[in-house]
């Protein structure tokens, strides 16, 4: 692994050997023909789930459809590489890269334009894809907020307390 990718730890997305393209998610027996009859057999339970699946229609043979794919990255990763997992809906990687306890240690989330071809579903998750183009410099959709400091904190109580009083003191003249 290279530092571009190191984030990645073991656990890798599948490709064309282990898993089936998002054009037709039925090649190499990852879900069977019923699919795109009955979706909702497979749903997961994420509200993005009949996104997901709508996205995933519209690429039924198609494998030159362009698409967005996002993913939650942490700061500093900007690119999407080959053998990345990503999401193709937007609010499944914003909720993947939430911090459980601490918001100032959410992810940003970038985003890139790819080809159906581009991308390999395992049949566990109508979210998660194992992307195999080149790699594209993904776009920040959402940048989270920094937590701020108590010297921040302070300053905006005394503008406001300031504001308030300077208000006050304006009603009190008219």
């Amino acid at each position: 692994m290279s530092d571009d990718d190191d984030y990645r730890m073991s656990h890798q997305a599948p490709d064309a050997e282990s898993g089936s393209p998002l054009y037709d998610v039925t090649l190499n027996g990852t879900y069977p023909r019923d699919f795109y009859d009955r979706p909702d057999w497979y749903l997961s339970g994420h509200d993005s789930d009949w996104e997901a699946i709508g996205i995933i229609r519209a690429s039924l043979n198609k494998p030159d459809r362009r698409l967005w794919i996002y993913r939650a990255a942490p700061r500093g990763v900007r690119n999407f590489n080959t053998g990345d997992w990503v999401s193709i809906t937007k609010s499944y990687a914003r909720d993947h890269g939430r911090h459980p306890t601490d918001t100032s240690q959410d992810m940003p989330v970038l985003a890139a334009r790819v080809y159906a071809h581009d991308l390999y579903t395992s049949g566990d998750s109508l979210q998660e894809w194992g992307y195999v183009g080149p790699t594209k410099e993904g776009l920040v959709v959402f940048r989270p907020r920094k937590k701020p400091t108590e010297e921040q904190i302070e300053a905006r109580n005394a503008a406001r307390r300031g504001a308030s009083s300077r208000a006050r003191v304006a009603r009190w003249r008219d």
